[in-house]
């Protein structure tokens, strides 16, 4: 791809943008990708004169320019980290220069960005040595202004602020539209560490705390509100998708009615396991919100085996998540961790996310590519007393627009599953099959686990439950 350098950001009086450091060209990523992905690196570890690259948040402005940042860590020019930005006006085909929003010692939060379409200004949130701060733009990213939001967080209730899923939004319609929500998490003096959203009803000029949502007891121990992508559903409900702070946690959802001022408990997706890093949520068409993107850092399960950046899609309003697209294979050395994605205004998506936790790397793909099929795939809660045989009988209902199937049903609920044929499936219609578990677990337990559904073209996801009494 031929590098087209584009205008430099200008430095107004009183900014805090600094003069740019030339990353060069975006060019092709090493991995793989699927067919209908195309993927270009952004940053590159050792480049551009940062030796790692992390934490993306990426925002389409008005005038269809795209802003991808990041932060650039252990300086191979100069002491300190960055918040770093790359600018395209041709909805990704190519990236301007890395050039400097702010510079310090960024604490462990990279940038989040709410933007305001009414009024055309920016906020990117971001953590630094000293707090949490508030990058503002209101001439669409060329010069910037930092804001400390001390004012905002009482520090004797929570600490250790960060801002999370790398894009807030603006709240489009019902009571509270016009709002700006900005998904946060804190940690507070009993060592827990909760999710909240910090709030604005003046075009950003105030900000405030919501109540804070701390994580379900999923009998770990470790149980923490990870980083959390916010949604706006038709019903005017906000989502709020958190990762799991530990290996292998699953994902949980929230609802707010409210605005994002108090939520729902969570629930866990078990479906979602996942590495504690960052992912994101969007909706696959404008104006709705039934059919959502989830992208995350999946963490290798009996189901699938390997760790990889994987998209998942539902069609029904975040209820289950039966849709799984790969974009790195299992094993990848080069793993990614945090990723941002976007639905742009001329059609299509990209995904801004990490490599192996060091470069930066942007990649565009359509709905064909994605290949989205709406399906539900659900099993009764299966119970017997101590360990021994059990029937899960699974349903599938197709609710796309063309066949299923056939293929074959199975579970990774237990290590002993006999997988059942699956037949096709006309669009509308259902079928159910049984399948044998066995399980040599003594009760009381409950074991939580994936029904997978395999077919030529498309592997799909439900979630089953087995709870073992005591004999």
């Amino acid at each position: 791809m031929s590098p087209v350098a584009l205008r430099r950001i200008l430095v107004g009086a009183g900014s805090l943008a600094l003069a740019a450091s030339l990353a060069g060209p975006a060019r092709a990523a090493p991995e793989p990708v699927p067919e209908g992905f195309a993927s270009q690196q952004l940053a590159v570890a050792g480049e551009g004169g940062h030796a790692t690259y992390r934490e993306p948040s990426i925002v389409q402005l008005g005038d269809g320019d795209l802003l991808a940042w990041y932060i650039g860590g252990g300086s191979t020019e100069r002491a300190g980290t960055a918040l770093l930005q790359r600018r395209s006006s041709d909805g990704g085909a190519t990236w301007g220069e890395q050039t400097v929003v702010s510079e310090g010692a960024m604490s462990g939060s990279g940038p989040s960005a709410v933007l305001d379409a009414e009024t055309g200004t920016l906020f990117v949130f971001h953590t630094r040595s000293l707090g949490a701060v508030l990058a503002v733009s209101e001439d669409g990213g060329r010069s910037w202004t930092n804001r400390s939001l001390r004012t905002v967080i009482d520090r004797g209730t929570v600490s250790e602020m960060r801002a999370t899923g790398g894009a807030g939004i603006r709240i489009r319609s019902g009571e509270h539209a016009g709002r700006l929500v900005q998904p946060m998490t804190g940690r507070w003096p009993d060592g827990s560490v909760r999710a909240f959203a910090l709030i604005s009803d003046d075009h950003g000029a105030r900000w405030r705390m919501g109540e804070p949502v701390s994580a379900p007891d999923l009998g770990r121990g470790d149980e923490q509100m990870g980083d959390g992508a916010v949604l706006e559903l038709e019903d005017g409900r906000l989502l709020l998708q958190s990762g799991g702070s530990s290996r292998a946690a699953p994902r949980t959802a929230a609802s707010s009615s409210d605005g994002g001022l108090t939520w729902t408990e969570p629930e866990p997706e078990h479906t979602q396991r996942e590495l504690p890093a960052d992912g994101s949520v969007i909706g696959l068409e404008p104006g709705s919100s039934q059919e959502l993107l989830l992208s995350h850092t999946r963490s290798s399960t009996a189901a699938i085996r390997g760790e990889a950046l994987t998209l998942r899609y539902t069609c029904d309003g975040g209820d289950t998540w039966p849709g799984v697209v790969d974009l790195r294979p299992p094993h990848s050395q080069d793993l990614p961790s945090a990723s941002r994605l976007i639905a742009l205004q001329e059609g299509g998506y990209g995904v801004l996310h990490e490599e192996d936790g060091r470069s930066i790397t942007y990649t565009a793909f359509d709905r064909e590519a994605l290949d989205p099929h709406c399906v539900r795939i659900e099993a009764p809660e299966m119970r017997r007393t101590g360990p021994g045989a059990a029937t899960m009988t699974v349903t599938v209902r197709n609710d796309g627009d063309h066949d299923l199937g056939p293929g074959t049903v199975w579970s990774d609920l237990t290590q002993d599953v006999a997988p059942a044929e699956l037949p096709r499936i006309a669009p509308g219609e259902s079928a159910t099959v049984e399948l044998w578990v066995y399980t040599d677990m003594p009760g009381p337990r409950t074991s939580h686990g994936a029904i997978i559904v395999e077919t030529d073209d498309h592997r799909l996801f439900g979630e089953a439950t087995l709870v073992v009494e005591e004999s």
